[in-house]
């Protein structure tokens, strides 16, 4: 299994995700033939794509070129350049937040690993972006603000705030940057799909059920665990949907990646 992602899932890197979910666990549906309560998170779709994009189909399409002409530059995409700097910042972000769920970074596979997946998410960060400013999305500062409060909030104050983004490394510029850009590209992603109408069924629930029944384990009353499991499954379609608009934009983008190490 891969050390970073899980059962194939990952989210695009988002720092204010990084400063939401540190030093705390993923939920799961069954744990010790417990269901934990459902996690309530302010709505972001961005959570929910899949890094993993089929880079090998679009390598075949020819629509990623390589060359190394472009020194700082990581890459290219539709003319928008993502630094090395912004690599790197990535990189660390990530860096950190695995190690706080216990992966041993020192490995040479994992560096490498979160390399390949830091300027991924940069990638599809840009393509994202770009979607959304073609079509005139926008984020005003008092949406930006109201965010920002909302998220100092959840983490208890300011202070608890200021801490993450220190164990991170992030600066508070880029956190309101990133802010910004993801209420654009959550506007985006709600104009351009049927996210918003999607939903879950008794009979999915019924079938989830059915797939994780294990011989010896008792589930909690279906009442107890109907949230969580309706919260599962609706990320998961949610997650198909925005990985599929994101593979959309990457066969009609030319994506200039300068560096691969």
């Amino acid at each position: 299994m891969n050390q970073i992602q899980n059962e194939e899932e990952a989210s695009l890197t988002s720092t204010t995700e990084v400063l939401e979910n540190s030093n705390a666990n993923d939920a799961s549906i069954v744990s010790e033939a417990q269901v934990t309560p459902p996690i309530e998170k302010k709505k972001s779709y961005l959570r929910y794509v899949v890094v993993a994009v089929v880079i090998a189909a679009v390598l075949g399409a020819g629509y990623v070129m390589y060359n190394r002409s472009e020194e700082g530059v990581a890459a290219i995409v539709n003319g928008t350049r993502i630094t090395e700097a912004e690599l790197t910042e990535n990189i660390a972000m990530m860096t950190k937040s695995a190690e706080m769920q216990g992966v041993d970074t020192s490995e040479l596979t994992v560096t490498s690993e979160i390399r390949t997946q830091a300027l991924q998410n940069l990638i599809n960060n840009a393509l994202l972006i770009g979607a959304a400013k073609k079509e005139g999305m926008g984020a005003n500062e008092a949406a930006v603000q109201s965010a920002y409060d909302t998220l100092v909030t959840e983490l208890g104050g300011e202070e608890e705030l200021k801490t993450r983004m220190e164990t991170v490394g992030l600066s508070s510029e880029t956190l309101y940057k990133n802010i910004g850009e993801r209420l654009m590209v959550d506007a985006y992603i709600e104009s351009a799909t049927d996210i918003e109408d999607l939903t879950v069924t008794d009979e999915e629930i019924t079938a989830y059920l059915e797939s994780i029944k294990t011989e010896g384990v008792t589930l909690p009353p279906l009442e107890e665990i109907k949230p969580q499991i309706q919260s599962t499954l609706l990320a998961e379609k949610q997650q198909k949907l925005v990985n599929d608009l994101i593979e959309k934009l990457r066969t009609e983008a030319k994506i200039t990646i300068t560096e691969v190490k």
